[in-house]
């Protein structure tokens, strides 16, 4: 999935997103709160000054993943 369409859903109220894949994906500051990414890829994705509060992330692959400010709570 590429990250437009992920937003675009999300910004329709969708937040089950399990197993997709968004490595290297740009989803700098944006907010994602309440997300739910289980077992998803997030393999070099910059989410630098993102918003994740409240989302799950079991399971999820961040090797070099860029989360500098990025806000969990």
């Amino acid at each position: 999935m590429e990250a437009k369409e992920l937003l675009k859903r999300y910004a329709a109220g969708e937040r089950y997103f399990p197993n997709v894949d968004l490595s290297h994906a740009s989803l700098q500051e944006v907010n994602l709160s309440g997300i739910v990414l289980k077992r998803a890829i997030l393999e070099a994705t910059d989410l630098s000054r993102s918003i994740l509060v409240g989302a799950d992330l079991n399971g999820v692959i961040l090797k070099q993943a860029n989360m500098v400010a990025t806000r969990f709570n």
